[in-house]
């Protein structure tokens, strides 16, 4: 996967973030494998966000703004992940024995 540092202008700030593929995997294994998906959310966007500065002000976004953190996320996948071609085939049923 690709290195970039993505721009994103939150609450009339501009953050700054860096997801790479050892962040990128470590979230989806922390979302899968736990009950709080929100926490995983924002440890994701906090490890991958530029400056302490910065990180602060996203810990408080995330605590006034409901919803936030699910909306920079899926600007950011948007912007990190590489498309993707996937077709699905008509798949077959068997009979039950």
């Amino acid at each position: 996967m690709k290195k970039q540092t993505i721009v994103l202008t939150v609450g009339g700030s501009d953050f700054k973030f860096r997801p790479d593929i050892i962040k990128y995997n470590n979230f989806l294994n922390q979302s899968s494998n736990s009950k709080n998906k929100v926490q995983a959310i924002q440890n994701f966007l906090i490890q991958c966000c530029e400056g302490d500065d910065d990180k602060e002000k996203l810990r408080h976004l995330f605590g006034n703004k409901p919803g936030t953190d699910h909306a920079i996320l899926e600007q950011i996948l948007n912007e990190y992940q590489e498309d993707v071609a996937v077709v699905v085939k008509k798949s077959e049923t068997e009979p039950e024995e």
